[in-house]
């Protein structure tokens, strides 16, 4: 009855490891500034930081708690074939996102939001701006790094397996899993407080740097996207630009007498 909170349990945490090692590796790459953070900085961007990493993980849980709720009633989502593609899947975009965010960084000075997305309808634009990097490389790195986790995600999928409920305790397995499922709520809005988690909530330093090593990656990416923060377009025009133009030459047109100074 328990085995599937078990499997839930450690399938989120598998996720939060995953995204404080990402963190890491964001210090690593990044050494030249790393090496002047003190150390106490340096660990506060992994607690502040982790509030982000909780919300990200919960966010790619949801989908899995609806899956095990079904496994209570229809034995195919029981299969761990099932769960081992949904991570394949999401590990391949959340990866990608992360490996980018990396080199972005450096070039840009922010963490990766849907900016990249803009470039898509000019890919040789795109490729130009790429084209002096090792991509051969990188992309053989990527596949061998992305197949290491895929391999260790399965193997806890395959240990952390869930048991088969008995019929008797079907209604309360499933209540279990709502009850997880409801309580996903906290960290995916990072916190009881009346406003949901943003890039601000994590920021802690007077270091900038800092500040944005203790942002999630992939979270920053797809609140990017969801909230369009890479629209071309003025989110504020209300009017259409001639109606606006005329307003506007109307508050700077001169009327009655006056006398003009020099």
């Amino acid at each position: 009855m328990l085995g599937r909170l078990k499997f839930l349990f450690f399938y989120f945490l598998s996720w939060i490891v995953f995204f404080e090692i990402a963190r890491l590796i964001f210090f690593l790459y990044h050494f030249g500034k790393t090496k002047n953070l003190s150390i106490t900085t340096f660990f506060q961007s992994f607690f502040y930081g982790l509030r982000m990493d909780l919300s990200m993980a919960a966010y790619i849980i949801v989908p899995v708690c609806f899956f095990v709720l079904l496994s209570v009633f229809i034995a195919f989502f029981r299969k761990p074939l099932l769960y081992k593609m949904y991570t394949a899947i999401i590990l391949f975009f959340v990866l990608l996102i992360i490996t980018s965010d990396l080199e972005l960084y450096g070039q840009w000075g922010f963490r990766m939001d849907a900016t990249p997305l803009k470039y898509l309808s000019s890919p040789k634009e795109a490729w130009a701006s790429i084209s002096h990097l090792p991509v051969f490389w990188i992309f053989l790195l990527f596949i061998i790094v992305y197949a290491s986790i895929v391999w260790l995600f399965n193997r806890m999928i395959r240990r952390i397996h869930m048991t088969y409920a008995d019929k008797r305790y079907k209604i309360l397995s499933a209540l279990l899993v709502l009850v997880f499922s409801f309580l996903l709520i906290i960290p995916l809005r990072g916190g009881l407080q009346l406003a949901p988690i943003n890039q601000s909530s994590v920021y802690f330093s007077t270091n900038n740097f800092a500040n944005h090593a203790a942002i999630n990656a992939t979270w920053n990416f797809l609140h990017g996207v969801l909230n369009k923060t890479s629209a071309t377009e003025n989110p504020y025009k209300f009017l259409p630009s001639e109606q606006a133009q005329k307003i506007v030459d109307s508050l700077y047109q001169a009327t009655g007498n006056f006398e003009q100074v020099i």
